[in-house]
């Protein structure tokens, strides 16, 4: 039976050899063991009471092995017990920042310190955990003596803010010299933005991700769908619906491609999956253009129904997805503790900010389906008179004009310094005459036929 003295011993003995895929081993054993047997229901021994199968605590290996175990015993205290005091979530994030310092400073290391990609994503995806699981607690925090600690030490006041956990990630997010979790640290702080509604940030930092033949990334499906659900919702409410569209589509494009076996064993990868594609949906129905063949064909398998019904304008379809799909959502500044007899807990106002944002969202969606009769007619057209219009629509000229200017500023962002178009077609009117301009690129047939040949059965 595997304990946590055995797993150290262990974990010494890989971290000291720079065995990575020993260290990967060790590590995958433990995580599927703990959830399983004598620490199904029970915490894991403190760290404290470990010391002795952790090294020299001034070796590189030991300062490792010490800041490791406690994120794992932070880890699964998160994960299995209801009820973690703020002490203990404060003490889990002066960990994490101790931790991410350390990693940060390797020329500082007497041996270098390499952890496994699997590792170096989980450790990633708990932080971000813990950050929006500590929102969602301060919101609902009674003032009392154990949260006194807020006001008498400024370090604890100070944790879990937003303005830290950026610095914490900003400190690892280098990957020359943190491999991959400075890889990973990059998605981190794509979530981190997501959550406070700081999409503009999500595509300048996109920018600097390169995915391009990126082992790091690409042998991860979990980082991969997180990271392009992150840049393509933040493209969405930025109104870059085809930059949105081609986002989402990308990644379900890339995961039909790999071994759908191993994607859909991940349970987490599935949800990720799902969420991408109703995303891509909404902004098709703002956005139309084509999708690679694949895809399309995913689409009409798995949600022929609700598409039509996005198609004939059902609000109720579009909250839906929006509201499965949309990243979990923090304030950009936590509450104090709300007094014990308060009325109302403040979490309340936290559980509407993905309200917030879907009404923000549909408010240029529903100007645009609005406008939706008006831009089939003029698909049909290259030049048309304004009257004419008119007269399709049953509206006078002039109310016409206003909404052909409304249509053309809502379908026309800011992106990466040019004014762009999330149409298919530009227009501009001159002399009571529209002119229509299409932006249709140019059909690919390769996509359908290589779809084709992969279905093809051996003779």
């Amino acid at each position: 039976m595997l304990t946590i003295g055995v797993f150290l011993n262990a974990l010494q003995k890989t971290l000291c050899e720079s065995h990575v895929s020993s260290t990967q081993m060790q590590y995958y054993t433990l995580i599927n063991k703990l959830s399983e047997h004598q620490y199904e229901k029970v915490m894991l021994p403190e760290p404290s009471s470990m010391e002795n199968c952790m090294g020299p605590a001034n070796s590189s290996v030991g300062m490792a092995i010490r800041l490791l175990y406690t994120e794992l015993y932070y880890r699964h205290m998160h994960q299995h017990q209801m009820n973690v005091l703020l002490s203990q979530r404060i003490a889990s994030f002066q960990n994490y920042v101790a931790l991410f310092h350390f990693f940060s400073e390797p020329s500082k290391m007497t041996r270098p310190i390499i952890l496994p990609q699997l590792w170096a994503w989980d450790l990633i995806a708990e932080f971000i955990y813990q950050f929006c699981d500590y929102a969602t607690f301060r919101s609902k925090l009674v003032a009392s003596p154990q949260t006194e600690i807020l006001d008498k030490d400024p370090e604890a006041r100070a944790a879990w803010s937003v303005p830290r956990v950026i610095a914490a990630l900003n400190q690892i997010a280098d990957p020359v010299k943190c491999h991959e979790l400075g890889h990973y640290a990059f998605v981190g702080l794509c979530s981190v933005y997501c959550a406070i509604c700081d999409y503009s940030s999500v595509v300048s930092l996109a920018s600097k991700i390169e995915l391009q033949n990126n082992r790091v990334y690409n042998s991860n499906f979990a980082c991969l769908v997180t990271l392009f659900h992150r840049i393509g919702f933040a493209y969405m409410m930025l109104r870059r619906y085809n930059d949105a569209v081609k986002t989402f589509a990308r990644i379900l494009s890339n995961i039909q491609r790999m071994s759908r076996g191993v994607v859909r064993s991940q349970s987490v990868v599935t949800k990720k999956i799902d969420q991408n594609c109703k995303l891509l949906m909404i902004c098709r129905e703002l956005a139309p253009q084509r999708l690679p063949e694949d895809v399309q064909a995913y689409l009409r398998e798995h949600y022929a129904d609700k598409n039509v019904q996005l198609q004939n304008g059902n609000n109720a379809v579009f909250e839906e997805f929006f509201m499965y799909a949309c990243p979990r959502f923090v304030p950009g500044c936590l509450p104090p503790p709300r007094s014990a007899d308060a009325a109302e807990p403040a979490s309340k106002e936290q559980q509407s900010v993905p309200q917030k944002q879907f009404q923000l969202f549909m408010r240029d969606a529903s100007r645009q389906q609005s406008l939706s009769l008006m831009r089939s007619y003029l698909k049909l057209y290259t030049n048309m008179s304004l009257a004419k219009l008119a007269e399709y629509v049953n509206k006078d000229p002039e109310t016409v004009r206003s909404e052909l200017m409304c249509l053309n500023t809502s379908t026309h962002v800011l992106g990466d310094g040019v004014w762009v178009s999330n149409t298919d077609a530009d227009i501009f009117i001159e002399n009571d005459m529209i002119h229509v301009t299409e932006n249709k690129p140019a059909r690919r047939f390769s996509d359908f036929f290589l779809h084709r040949l992969q279905n093809l059965n051996p003779v």
